[in-house]
């Protein structure tokens, strides 16, 4: 190999691993937002839950 190949071969190992790394980041940052939003919306569904429930022992 030449010199030039070589390099061009450590930028594009550098590149994928620079891409990998991003793209791991990227899928636990929506994995996180994602569990977030889903358990803001569970706490929020049994609260609702909890006020039907005490509005029906109220009535009684």
């Amino acid at each position: 190999m030449q010199s030039g190949e070589i390099t061009g071969v450590l930028i594009a190992m550098a590149v994928g691993l620079v891409a990998f790394a991003l793209s791991r980041w990227a899928t636990r940052r929506v994995m996180q937002r994602r569990a977030a939003r889903e358990k803001a919306t569970a706490e929020a569904t049994q609260s609702r839950q909890v006020r039907r429930a005490n509005a029906r022992r109220q009535q009684r």
